[in-house]
């Protein structure tokens, strides 16, 4: 385990926490959408590692391309980020703009139209 690495995931988490306070409080901000996904586990990101290793190897003859040197591994600030959260999306939405929103297919939460996308906000975080 790289502790330094431990820290920084600890870190980005608490500090997107923080940032996500701030969003819900912001007078122009009228909804905040959180998906955080539970955390990995270690076989679970070897599985991973594993599969877009198998990917790259597909390719090589596919597209062409060069052989990897070897097995693929995230780097251990990567590793970190999935045991906290294997994937996440933070969406928020501001009145400013509310009547370009229009709700989803599902009718989960309201969406920016196309033409206004620009004018919402959001982060997502690669899920597994």
């Amino acid at each position: 385990m790289d502790i330094k690495a431990q820290e920084w995931a600890k870190s980005y988490f608490s500090r997107l926490e923080t940032a996500i306070e701030q969003l819900k409080n912001h007078d122009l901000v009228s909804r905040v959408n959180i998906i955080k996904y539970p955390g990995a586990t270690p076989e679970q990101i070897a599985e991973a590692e594993a599969k877009i290793y198998e990917e790259q190897l597909e390719n090589v003859d596919y597209k062409d391309s060069e052989a990897p040197a070897g097995p693929f591994a995230f780097n251990e600030y990567i590793k970190e980020f999935y045991k906290i959260s294997n994937g996440l999306h933070v969406s928020w939405h501001s009145v400013a703009f509310a009547e370009t929103e229009a709700i989803d297919p599902d009718g989960s939460f309201p969406i920016a139209k196309d033409e206004d996308d620009y004018k919402e906000g959001w982060i997502s975080g690669p899920s597994h």
